[in-house]
């Protein structure tokens, strides 16, 4: 038997697919960033958004349209894709 998860609003998070090397998103401060996969560097951009801790949980742009949705360890985008939440190393 697993754990549940239990969200830490202080801790960072990656938002990825897990076939995917890279993650899509970082929630950090209670900010979001957004991972430039074409960058040389591999580097994060500036925040694109917000977390909001009331629920539903989710991610929210600065023109307060909703990016996704978090339900325990699930994000659920508005145009349907599907992502985990994982605890960011390093």
């Amino acid at each position: 038997m697993t754990a549940a998860f239990v969200f830490d609003p202080n801790a960072v998070y990656d938002v990825k697919n897990p076939d995917d090397a890279h993650p899509i998103w970082r929630i950090q401060d209670r900010k979001v960033y957004a991972y430039l996969e074409h960058d040389p560097r591999r580097d994060w951009s500036g925040d694109i958004g917000i977390l909001v801790l009331c629920l539903p949980r989710r991610l929210v742009d600065h023109d307060g349209r909703d990016l996704a949705f978090i339900e325990g360890k699930n994000v659920r985008c508005v145009d349907g894709r599907e992502f985990s939440l994982v605890v960011a190393r390093g």
